[in-house]
């Protein structure tokens, strides 16, 4: 727990806990302990006091804050523990399509997933039938019934002693708004889970769950036709990020009906409101204006420059608000690396943006690093490349953002190969025939802008990408890379007419488990032999074979 972070109505830190665990530590176990063997948390513990952040600069109403719940350290205490064990589990339970807060899933594994659907639907001879809706949840913390998280908890085999915890930790809370810095009157409420709660996100993540369920079993009697972007590859209804919702359906009154059925039956249960006023419909063809999810565009036209405009607009609006006169050099450079080159990297992750964007975007953060701004320019005593270069070579250790944004990619290529399980990958092994572990080349023809900028960046992934032997069952010993430093043996073979080039590692090996080295020296010169020699044979019991 963080030592410093915000303390709750009792004043107290983590840090005053940490320091004095000597003398309080005995006592504070004995009553968490207490806690989970049915004891209930003090009333004063469990006060919290909630401030209001502004979501935008000129506000109106309520609505327009942020409610943000500081707890006190001993009820964060025993929530910790709940929600570490739900880490643990929470990726078995929770559906595939649910990627908020949930171990081993990211942000961008739905965008990835929902920039492949449009592309489908908009590729489909017959995409005019197809929609994707963007819902948004009213409040949607606020409103969740309590009723219906215990009876989630309990459909999910929470144990009864567990499922009392929790449900006293949220129904005996009270509340104090810091308004002014002064706390007001103390209220109780009678629904909703608190922002700031290390648990609301997992009981959040739960109740969302069962929308998805109503879905999956209107799909299963054949009620809701989903997307399916490829013959073999999985069917896609929703993607879910928390209470970023999109779902994929057919442009059908019937459709549109079963929608709104399931939509009512799930807010009657969970208590939730669909806010209509933030909430899209996108048709996949005869719409020109972008769509996005999350953020992100979800490409489908041609992408240049004007696409990434705003990404520009949003640098150049932080700059503005700056003034870098009035800012050290050591400032200036501290601000470009932590706050103008951060901006655009969230948007950079999921597909190759055009180097004028790139170019642009550094032009600005160049030009105030030197002093410099919108109207007046200074001039540059040092080479970019320069000041792009490591610490440790003299540079400023600002990274370039073509670098940054092959770095991402590298990262999804590298996910490709290894995530075999993951959802993002099913669908995309599926929609582009992906049939080899390490393939040597990615099909361009009529892909995606993300499919067409990892073509791009794959010939160097891959000449990065090597095979560790285990067994020796999955390696081609000829075509995959499996020596270090030497790639494809087949590279090094001046004529293999004669040759199987199915054949795995394991069949390298002689019946005493050792390399076959009459056999490899009818192909292989002896320098690729001695490395070969280097590496330990493959064995039955050292595990599957692994792309490192």
């Amino acid at each position: 727990m963080a030592p410093l972070k915000a303390p709750g109505s009792d004043g107290f830190h983590a840090h005053f806990f940490q320091s004095q665990w000597d003398i309080i530590g005995n006592d504070i176990c004995n009553w968490v302990k207490g806690v989970f063997a049915g004891q209930m948390i003090d009333q004063d513990l469990n006060n919290t006091l909630v401030i209001l952040i502004p979501k935008k600069e000129c506000l109106e109403d309520f609505s327009q804050f942020r409610p943000i719940s500081l707890c006190s350290v001993l009820y964060k205490l025993v929530i910790k523990v709940i929600a570490n064990r739900f880490k643990l589990v929470f990726p078995n339970i929770i559906s595939q399509e649910q990627a908020g807060f949930i171990a081993s899933r990211n942000i961008m594994d739905n965008i990835i997933l929902a920039q492949e659907v449009i592309h489908s639907i908009r590729c489909k001879r017959n995409g005019k039938n197809w929609v994707a809706i963007k819902l948004d949840l009213e409040k949607a913390y606020d409103r969740v019934n309590w009723e219906f998280i215990n009876a989630f908890l309990m459909a999910v085999g929470v144990p009864e002693f567990l499922r009392k915890v929790i449900m006293s930790a949220i129904s005996s809370s009270s509340m104090q708004i810091l308004w002014n810095g002064v706390p007001t009157q103390k209220f109780k409420p009678a629904r909703g889970i608190r922002q700031g709660c290390p648990l609301s996100p997992y009981l959040f993540v739960l109740c969302m769950d069962w929308l998805g369920h109503l879905i999956k079993s209107n799909i299963d009697i054949g009620r809701w036709e989903p997307v399916k972007l490829s013959r073999s590859g999985p069917a896609i209804s929703h993607l879910f990020f928390a209470d970023d919702l999109v779902i994929f359906c057919k442009a059908h009154i019937d459709q549109a009906r079963l929608l709104k059925s399931i939509l009512d039956q799930f807010c009657d249960v969970s208590g939730h409101k669909i806010s209509t006023r933030k909430s899209n419909i996108y048709f996949a063809k005869g719409s020109s204006e972008p769509c996005f999810y999350l953020g992100v565009p979800l490409l489908h036209n041609r992408v240049t420059k004007s696409t990434f405009s705003f990404v520009v607009d949003k640098v150049r609006s932080k700059l503005n608000s700056w003034d870098a006169r009035k800012l050290p050099k050591a400032g200036r450079v501290t601000l470009a690396k932590s706050v103008l080159l951060s901006i655009p990297n969230y948007f950079i992750q999921s597909m190759l943006i055009p180097k004028g964007v790139c170019a642009e975007i550094e032009k600005m953060v160049r030009r105030f690093i030197w002093g410099g701004s919108e109207g007046q320019s200074k001039l540059s005593l040092v080479a970019w490349d320069s000041i792009c270069q490591p610490s440790s070579r003299g540079g400023l250790g600002i990274r370039q953002l073509g670098d940054q944004n092959t770095s991402f990619l590298m990262k999804i290529g590298f996910g490709l190969v290894l995530k075999s399980s993951d959802l993002w990958v099913h669908v995309l092994r599926a929609k582009y025939g992906w049939k080899e572990q390490i393939p040597d080349s990615i099909n361009r023809s009529q892909c995606s802008h993300l499919w067409w900028s990892l073509s791009k960046i794959w010939p160097l992934l891959r000449k990065h990408l090597t095979w560790a032997i285990g067994d020796g069952t999955r390696i081609r010993c000829w075509k995959d890379p499996w020596v270090p430093g030497i790639g494809p043996l087949i590279s090094k073979i001046p004529s293999f007419s004669n040759l199987d080039l199915d054949c795995v590692v394991r069949d390298l090996v002689n019946s005493d488990g050792c390399w076959n080295l009459e056999l490899l020296r009818v192909w292989l010169p002896e320098y690729v032999i001695k490395k070969i020699i280097s590496i330990p044979p493959p064995h039955l019991n050292a595990g599957t074979d692994k792309v490192i």
